[in-house]
C-alpha cells in the first residue's frame, strides 16, 4: 500500500516510492529508496510538498495522513494507492495561445461572481470586496489538485474501481497540500479547495462535514461546481441543458446543498441562465450575455443565427426588455425556449472569445 505522506512527517525507515515531481528533476540518483540519513528527509522537504510511502517495503510505521489524524470519524481514509499516479505534463503552450481562453474565462468569472455575491448579500458581515475576492480565487484554483492525476481518471470516471475512486477523490486534499507551500493564501481558500465536495447531510469527502461546519464561500463553491460539471460535462460524463442542470440541483436543496443558497444561486442565474442558447419568437438564435432581476424574461443576448438557421455576419447585441409589449401574445422579441447549441452547431465558447477580441 502506498500512502501520501507529508515531508514533515518522514522518518528513517521510510520506503520513498514517489515524488510530486519527475525523479530527473532531483539529485536522487535511484527511483524509490529508504531513507537512512536525516539529509534525505532535509532533501526531501526542500524539494517536495508531499510523497508517496510503500508501508509494505518501510522497515518502520508509516502514520496515518496529517487531514485524517486531525479530524473525526467517518474521515476519508487517505489510504490512496499511487500505482496509476503520474505528474502533470510540462506546460509546453505559449502565451499567445493561452491568453485569449484566459482571458475568456476570467471575465466571465468575474461577472459571476459578482452577481452572485450581489444576489446572496454574503458581505454584510465581511468587507464586500474581500469577500468577492477570496470566493473569486477559491473558485478559480478550487481543483488545482487535480494537475497531479493522471488524465484517463479526470477524463472518464462512470465506472472506476473503489481504489481509483479514492483517488480522484484526493485531489482535494492533495490540493491543500499545494497551496499550503504558497505565501499569503487564505485559510478560507485553502477551505474552498479542501472542503468544496462537502455536502450538507454529511455524505461528501474528505471529511463528511454537515452544511454547518463548512464556510459560507466553500457551500457557495459546491453549489457552482456542481452545476459548471453538470451543463460542460467533465470527467466523461455527458452534459445536460442548463434548465434540466438547475433543476437537479434545486431538488438538492437541503440534502447537498445549502436550501437558501441555492435559491440565491438559481436567481443569481436567472431562468435562463447566461451562455445558454435560446430560440427567440423571431426565429433567431441567441446566447444569453445579461440578466436583471425585474427582467427574468427578457435578458440582453447576442444574435448568433438568423431565423433560417444561418449565422449572422456580425452577431448583434440586443436588450428584449426595450421590445416588451404588456398583452402581446406575438412577441418576436421574447424568448421562446431554451436550445441545445450543438443541435445547431454552435461554439458557444468560441463566440465568447472572438466577442471579447480574442479569436
Amino acid at each position: 500500500m502506498k500512502l501520501i505522506v507529508s515531508p514533515i512527517d518522514l522518518r528513517k525507515g521510510m520506503y520513498v516510492s514517489e515524488l510530486d515531481r519527475p525523479w530527473l528533476e532531483t539529485a536522487f540518483p535511484f527511483q524509490g529508496f529508504r531513507i537512512t540519513t536525516s539529509d534525505e528527509i532535509d532533501q526531501i522537504s526542500s524539494l517536495c510538498d508531499f510523497v508517496f510511502v510503500d508501508t509494505e517495503k518501510s522497515t518502520v510505521p508509516v502514520p496515518e495522513p496529517r487531514a485524517a489524524r486531525n479530524g473525526g470519524a467517518g474521515q476519508e481514509t487517505e489510504q490512496v494507492t499511487a500505482r496509476i499516479i503520474k505528474l502533470a505534463k510540462p506546460y509546453r503552450n505559449n502565451f499567445e495561445d493561452e491568453y485569449p481562453i484566459a482571458k475568456g474565462v476570467y471575465q466571465k468569472a468575474q461577472i459571476m461572481l459578482g452577481e452572485l455575491l450581489n444576489d446572496a448579500r454574503v458581505g454584510k458581515s465581511l468587507d464586500i470586496k474581500e469577500a468577492q475576492r477570496l470566493l473569486g480565487m477559491g473558485a478559480l484554483i478550487h481543483d488545482i489538485g487535480e494537475t497531479k492525476l493522471p488524465d484517463k481518471l479526470l477524463t472518464d470516471s462512470d465506472d472506476l474501481s473503489d481504489e481509483d475512486r479514492a483517488l480522484l477523490q484526493s485531489h482535494t486534499r492533495i490540493g491543500k497540500i499545494i497551496v499550503d507551500k504558497l505565501a499569503g493564501v487564505s485559510d478560507r481558500v485553502t477551505a474552498i479547495i479542501r472542503d468544496h465536495h462537502e455536502r450538507a447531510n454529511g455524505s461528501g469527502y474528505p471529511r463528511k462535514l454537515v452544511n454547518s461546519q463548512v464556510n459560507i464561500c466553500t457551500r457557495i463553491v459546491s453549489i457552482v461546481d456542481t452545476y459548471d460539471s453538470l451543463t460542460s460535462g467533465t470527467h466523461g460524463r455527458e452534459k445536460i441543458p442548463v434548465d434540466v442542470a438547475l433543476k437537479y440541483i434545486y431538488s438538492w436543496r437541503g440534502n447537498l446543498f445549502d436550501a437558501l443558497l441555492v435559491e440565491k444561486f438559481i436567481q443569481c442565474i436567472g431562468i435562463y441562465p447566461i451562455g445558454s442558447a435560446v430560440e427567440l419568437g423571431s426565429g433567431h438564435i441567441a446566447m444569453v450575455i445579461s440578466s436583471l432581476p425585474k427582467a427574468r424574461l427578457f435578458p440582453t443576448v447576442l444574435l448568433i443565427l438568423d431565423p433560417e438557421g444561418v449565422p449572422l455576419e456580425r452577431p448583434k447585441m440586443m436588450n428584449l426588455a426595450l421590445f416588451k409589449n404588456e398583452g402581446d401574445d406575438d412577441n418576436h422579441y421574447e424568448v421562446k425556449r431554451l436550445v441545445d447549441p450543438q443541435a445547431y452547431h454552435i461554439d458557444m465558447r468560441g463566440v465568447v472569445l472572438r466577442e471579447l477580441g480574442g479569436a
